[in-house]
């Protein structure tokens, strides 16, 4: 995830802002989505994506895997944490 989505959130949640678990479902989730489409799955638009399962894999290391899984998860466990909290507030 980019550090700007989930400052913001933070910053919100900090805030007490209703709309705080609601953002961090919306990132989480979508951060996941979107780091699924570009490195897990086989090349759809070879412009906005880098396979790590289509050739040419130039490059692709276990660092490469590490990072791309802790990116999927990291966005998951975000979104459940959005979960938990909009929960907590019903």
């Amino acid at each position: 995830m980019t550090a700007d989505a989930p400052s913001a959130i933070a910053t919100q949640t900090l805030r007490g802002h209703p709309r705080a678990p609601d953002l961090a479902i919306f990132t989480g989730v979508g951060s996941a989505v979107v780091f699924t489409y570009a490195h897990l799955l086989p090349n759809f638009w070879p412009d906005f994506q880098d396979s790590y399962l289509s050739g040419p894999r130039v490059n692709v290391t276990w660092f490469s895997w590490i990072t791309a899984l802790s990116e999927i998860g990291t966005g998951l466990l975000f979104a459940y944490a959005g979960l938990r909290a909009k929960r907590a507030g019903a």
